[in-house]
């Protein structure tokens, strides 16, 4: 896919280490068409006011059925922040989770490492991570 930018309706989530000062710039996102489930990894490369551009950096495409078998459109989202193995959370584990009613889900259905220093996602196995539920409590 050509390197594209554009103006996103959804902010994407943001790949950074909580609690630092870093410039909070890398993103990633998820995006769907017909059968087809995009996760695009992205830069800010400029502001149209208080909006970002966002530069593509990466994208893996999956198919919808491989993410939710018995409903491809269905009940899934996508998280960056999680941690393997009970560790640290790590701000480029990216993942798209099911939903579940706990506070963290390890129902992973494909993972990745956003390499903020490669600037590609990563293919990572989803065995051990888990993921804060970011509507937990709400």
């Amino acid at each position: 896919m050509a390197i594209n930018q554009y103006d996103w309706d959804y902010p994407p989530d943001i790949v950074y280490d909580r609690g630092s000062s870093e410039t909070l710039r890398y993103g990633v996102n998820l995006a769907g068409k017909a059968n087809e489930i995009y996760i695009l990894f992205e830069d800010t490369v400029d502001r149209r006011g208080n909006n970002p551009v966002w530069e593509i950096l990466d994208v893996v495409t999956i198919p919808s059925d491989s993410i939710a078998p018995s409903n491809p459109q269905g009940d899934y989202f996508i998280h960056s922040g999680c941690s393997i193995n009970d560790g640290p959370i790590d701000p480029e584990i990216v993942a798209v989770l099911g939903n579940q009613e706990t506070e963290f889900i390890t129902d992973i259905r494909q993972a990745w490492r956003a390499n903020r220093q490669t600037r590609q996602l990563e293919v990572l196995s989803t065995e051990g991570i888990a993921c804060e539920n970011p509507g937990w409590g709400l």
